[in-house]
């Protein structure tokens, strides 16, 4: 079990270290805290670190069944997302890191479960974003361990993607970014 429990911390602090360089999204908006994940060293950092395929896959929660990334965190859908097309940059991809397919990677990995069709939309800085049919999936920053849904509900436009979940967004007025 303890090595189950290692594996996975490496896994995660891979995960993490190759995401802090892979974008650097809309700064327009951005502060200090948000330039700190671009600095060279963590650029460097990153290139040398062997990332994995973006997987999706399914967890059973106490809201059903959910898609996850490859660490067990879920995954989110935006109201404000066109089918084929972001419309979270700047600070909202920092609260809500998009789940980005490495650029040598061709494609996302289907875990078990998944039903839905994985795609990818190309975000307005030329990042690769997985999408569940068509609809780009994010992670929330205030989800600090594998099954939390901390994201869920927020602003009325975030939402947990659970298994059969519809595919158009609820109509909203509420921001949510």
């Amino acid at each position: 079990m303890n090595k189950k429990v290692i594996m996975a911390s490496g896994f995660a602090l891979m995960l993490a270290l190759g995401a802090c360089g892979k974008s650097n999204y809309d700064n327009a908006g951005s502060n200090a805290k948000s330039k700190a994940n671009t600095e060279p060293a963590a650029r460097t950092q990153a290139s040398t670190a062997s990332v994995p395929p973006a997987t999706v896959a399914v967890a059973r929660t106490g809201k059903g069944e959910l898609l996850v990334d490859a660490n067990g965190m879920t995954l989110y859908r935006f109201d404000k997302d066109k089918s084929g097309a972001s419309n979270c940059a700047g600070t909202c991809a920092q609260t809500w890191p998009p789940l980005l397919l490495d650029p040598a990677t061709a494609a996302p990995v289907t875990g078990d479960g998944v039903q839905g069709p994985l795609s990818v939309v190309v975000r307005s800085d030329g990042a690769r974003q997985v999408a569940d049919n068509g609809r780009p999936l994010y992670r929330y920053s205030g989800d600090t361990k594998a099954g939390d849904t901390n994201g869920d509900g927020i602003g009325s436009v975030w939402h947990v993607v659970t298994i059969g979940a519809p595919s158009s967004p609820r109509a909203t007025s509420s921001s949510g970014y």
